[in-house]
């Protein structure tokens, strides 16, 4: 690993939570496939362990929460709210929320169904399902088209040069003493 890379992957880990001031390129670059692979690993391991939904919902955030801030950072380094960098990732989550509420819905109504509910009541399961889960999955297809469509846009705000000088976020680091 290179001197640099080193520093500004030193850099980051010194400020996991911090969303204020500024990060240069080679500071979220170099933080980058750590703070991908936490998420990644915290949701394996949650899955291999047949835990809840919620649970590996949540601690997949929380592993996210690094790497939201070294973008919010470097997303103000260029001179953009920190905010843009992780907008994407409402709709995410809520995608992930809204298609958890879907199949739930679908599950019940298969099993109500093949638990022996016929004629009418069955009718009505199914009428209940259709009108529950076809808006939850029809929100979960507009939630991933969404996500799909602002995240090219805060990934390309991660590659932008930094503001030369001072910006509303701070110094820039490049520049500032040490």
């Amino acid at each position: 690993m290179s001197s640099a890379l080193r520093d500004n992957f030193k850099r980051a880990l010194k400020r996991p939570l911090v969303f204020s001031g500024r990060s240069p390129r080679g500071e979220f670059w170099a933080f980058a496939p750590l703070g991908v692979g936490l998420p990644l690993f915290a949701t394996f391991v949650g899955l291999k362990f047949e835990l809840s939904f919620w649970f590996v919902l949540g601690i997949a955030a929380l592993a996210l929460l690094p790497l939201f801030a070294v973008g919010w950072r470097r997303v103000q380094d260029t001179g953009a709210h920190g905010s843009d960098a992780i907008e994407p990732w409402k709709f995410f989550f809520l995608a992930a929320t809204l298609g958890y509420f879907t199949n739930a819905v679908w599950l019940w109504a298969d099993n109500q169904i093949r638990a022996g509910a016929d004629g009418p009541i069955g009718f009505g399961i199914m009428i209940a399902a259709a009108f529950a889960g076809t808006p939850l999955a029809i929100g979960t297809v507009a939630a991933t088209f969404a996500f799909l469509l602002t995240f090219p846009q805060a990934a390309a705000l991660t590659l932008l040069p930094s503001d030369t000088g001072t910006n509303k976020y701070g110094p820039n680091p490049q520049e500032a003493p040490k």
